[in-house]
């Protein structure tokens, strides 16, 4: 629980490629990316939407 004083937790996300495999008959997922949530997640009293829009300053990639 890193942030709101304790309250609200924060994660690492993950990005990839989905396909259908007809084969199979199952998606499956590549080009898989992760990224640590103090990349991802706006720093502790900062709105997400201005953090985007200010270009994520404070962001650890």
């Amino acid at each position: 629980m890193a942030l709101g004083g304790g309250h609200q937790a924060i994660t690492e996300n993950g990005y990839g490629i989905t396909k259908y495999d007809a084969e199979n008959g199952e998606n499956i997922v590549t080009d898989v990316k992760f990224y640590p949530a103090t990349c991802v997640m706006p720093p502790e009293g900062v709105n997400s939407v201005e953090w985007i829009e200010g270009g994520m300053q404070g962001a650890k990639c």
